[in-house]
């Protein structure tokens, strides 16, 4: 069924600038239909205990926003944790850093070259004390392409 003409909707999977995975970047990156929301109905799906920026800064432009919480994280169980030396790791979100390190032990961590893809996740890596922090950008394309360089030589 085709969606009505009206309409206008979002889709996961559209091509974004780099930035638009922060969302002060994707209120910016998709131009005038999110810089002028008043009396726009806006629905947010998220994980349980999501951020609340993006909803605050909708609203605060005059949206109306709905949020549902349609998933929840949660760490994986200890037997989950591969025990092979790692010559690398890839963690999308502060949350998985937290997990990992949990599962496996910041001192086991801490020498593996880490590849964040932004900012964000580099700071609370640091934080805890790695020492190799790779950022890659937000896309898998990104993130194998630096993965590549790193492991190339081309550092």
């Amino acid at each position: 069924r085709a969606a009505p003409s009206d309409r206008r909707f979002g889709r996961v999977g559209r091509p974004t600038p780099d930035n638009a995975f922060r969302v002060m970047g994707a209120l910016g990156a998709f131009g005038a239909p999110l810089q002028q929301v008043t009396g726009a109905r806006v629905l947010i799906l998220r994980g349980a205990g999501g951020r609340e920026l993006l909803g605050a800064a909708l609203a605060a432009r005059g949206a109306r926003v709905d949020t549902v919480e349609c998933y929840r994280r949660a760490r994986p169980a200890p037997s989950a944790a591969p025990t092979a030396t790692l010559d690398a790791v890839c963690a999308n979100s502060g949350e998985t850093l937290e997990n990992l390190a949990a599962l496996l032990g910041l001192t086991r961590l801490r020498a593996t070259p880490l590849f964040v893809p932004h900012e964000r996740v580099a700071r609370l890596a640091r934080d805890m004390g790695f020492a190799a922090v790779e950022v890659a950008g937000p896309g898998d394309a990104q993130m194998l392409a630096r993965l590549l360089a790193y492991f190339g030589g081309a550092k």
